[in-house]
């Protein structure tokens, strides 16, 4: 979707931005008036060549999708979604099953829909039919979507076949959905990793992923000091040779990230917060985007299903403040100069300042 010169919002910073992200604003100012990806008149004006510059971009006014809970919010989403052979559904009350599944569900090109745990909600079953799937994966343990959910699936869904894949905890399942042969990852010399005991570096991971040769994403326990056998495994199963972690020391260990070398190259994209790790996510992998998707770094609902969307879209994703978008952010998206974008969830999850693309 493009959109005219009055549709876009100017987005002012000003004196009240750290240094170092003022600076580094005054940097892309000065690279894309130079011949850079925005035109003279997208750049409406520079007041200062200095740190603390007033500079005004012209962004799109940002769209929502939104719903009134978190699973019509994957509903909504998915809507973008005509038929689809597969479905992957997951816990919404958990987020570490649908963390891996995102990426997974982004390489087949099918949505993630949530379910809580004991049965699935009417307007889950009504897309569900809707999309039409021949098979309807259900990622986690029955501790994460019960058998009698299971069974109410196999019911409702004429035509289609539930398969589980389950684990004894979070790397597990993650592990067996790589593994899985026709559900699972493809073969790929490039696996991202992530800490399975937060949300924020798999979301914006999961579109980078996708992007960059239709990787999968692996959970790791990043307080360990070396991956398991089975990690190691499932890496040589896919066929890896390079492994790029995704978030800070804090949540994958140096002594981990040592116990890959040598067999396998290892980088890493990490930064001061969740927001400036996922902005150098989206910095290394991405040289352009039409389409940017903005998701809460502070709660994971809204945005569980997005990451299979943005993957489609071949849009990047970025983790935000709950009402404003943090400098290390609006600086990567003004190097890509968006024409769409779309921030996942309603206004108690991310609110007007977010609409407004105000600074933090």
């Amino acid at each position: 979707m493009s959109f005219p010169t009055s549709s876009r919002r100017l987005f002012t910073r000003n004196a009240s931005l750290p240094r170092a992200v003022s600076l580094g604003v005054f940097v892309v100012l000065t690279a894309v008036l130079a011949g850079g990806a925005l035109s003279p008149a997208q750049a409406v004006s520079s007041s200062q060549a200095v740190p603390g510059v007033q500079a005004r971009y012209a962004f799109p006014t940002p769209t929502r999708i939104q719903g009134v809970d978190r699973y019509d919010q994957a509903i909504k989403i998915s809507s973008g979604y005509g038929r689809s052979d597969v479905v992957y559904l997951a816990s919404g009350e958990k987020f570490a099953d649908a963390l891996s599944t995102a990426a997974v569900a982004g390489r087949h090109g099918a949505p993630l829909l949530l379910t809580p745990p004991d049965a699935v909600p009417e307007n889950v079953v009504a897309e569900l039919l809707r999309l039409k799937p021949t098979t309807i994966v259900l990622v986690g343990g029955p501790a994460s979507v019960s058998d009698a959910a299971m069974e109410q699936l196999s019911q409702r869904i004429s035509g289609a076949t539930t398969v589980r894949i389950g684990g004894a905890d979070r790397y597990e399942v993650s592990r067996n959905l790589l593994a899985e042969p026709t559900f699972g990852a493809i073969r790929a010399t490039t696996v991202f990793a992530v800490t399975g005991a937060t949300f924020p570096d798999a979301l914006t991971a999961s579109p980078a992923a996708v992007h960059t040769g239709l990787s999968p994403v692996l959970l790791l326990d990043g307080s360990q000091s070396a991956v398991k056998d089975a990690d190691r495994a499932v890496l040589n199963g896919l066929g890896a040779s390079n492994v790029h972690l995704v978030g800070g020391v804090n949540s994958l260990s140096v002594a981990l990230q040592n116990s890959l070398g040598g067999r396998f190259t290892v980088t890493r994209s990490d930064g001061a917060d969740r927001y400036e790790a996922g902005a150098n996510v989206n910095r290394t992998f991405y040289s352009s985007a039409s389409k940017v998707y903005l998701a809460s770094g502070t709660t994971f609902p809204d945005a569980l299903s997005g990451g299979p969307l943005a993957a489609k879209s071949d849009a990047p994703l970025y983790v935000v403040q709950p009402n404003c978008i943090p400098g290390s952010v609006l600086v990567d998206m003004t190097r890509l100069n968006p024409r769409e974008i779309i921030i996942l969830g309603g206004p108690n999850t991310l609110g007007p300042g977010v609409d407004a693309l105000t600074p933090c």
